[in-house]
């Protein structure tokens, strides 16, 4: 896996300007697409940044996987009465 990084700044109108790592993985095969990480915590190693993209990985998974068979974080949980309040 070839890696690189840098530092940037994240702007938003009328917000503060947050400084952030951003982290560039690509796959020298070519079998797997780019991948971008970014990270506000500028302490964090590269490593450290890596990691904890891939531990986060299998819960967002999960989630998606959640939503996909409950429903869950849409409409169709809610009730008439839930929707009201």
């Amino acid at each position: 896996m070839k890696v690189t990084t840098g530092t940037a700044l994240w702007y938003r109108a009328g917000k503060p300007v947050i400084p952030l790592r951003w982290v560039l993985l690509c796959d020298p095969d070519q079998k797997l697409e780019p991948r971008a990480i970014l990270c506000t915590d500028l302490s964090l190693s590269l490593k450290e940044i890596v990691t904890y993209y891939v531990r986060r990985w299998s819960v967002e998974v999960t989630f998606g996987e959640v939503r996909k068979h409950l429903g869950v974080g849409t409409q169709r949980q809610w009730s008439d009465e839930q929707h009201l309040r």
